[in-house]
């Protein structure tokens, strides 16, 4: 894949300039690109500012974080997946004796982390 050769903000700031009553051929023979390239530009930019542009993008970072999080634990019918549940575990099970106190408790595991 070819990559991008300006970066959002360029675009958005090139998208300012034709709205100011600059002429879109010759805003694109200055920046070397085609006109349709204005057009998909201006689909998919018009309208947003720089600082909108920062937060559409981190808001989708971080929807497709929770998407990742939904498609691991929560299969299409919305119960909790069957992987959750798998024999294969990610780190070896060891059953817990809670016999004793909390603060015998604490003792040992502050010696398995030494």
């Amino acid at each position: 894949m070819k990559p991008k050769k300006f970066s959002e903000v360029q675009i958005i700031k090139a998208l300012k300039r034709i709205e100011a009553c600059e002429q879109a051929m010759a805003v694109c023979r200055e920046l070397g690109v085609h006109e349709q390239t204005y057009y998909n530009w201006k689909k998919k930019y018009s309208g947003l500012e720089v600082d909108q542009l920062k937060e559409l993008k981190a808001l989708q970072d971080e929807n497709a974080c929770l998407k990742k999080i939904v498609d691991h634990f929560i299969d299409s019918t919305g119960v909790i997946s069957w992987k959750f549940f798998s024999q294969k575990y990610d780190y070896e099970f060891v059953e817990w004796d809670f016999q004793g106190t909390t603060k015998e408790e604490y003792d040992y595991l502050t010696e398995i982390r030494q």
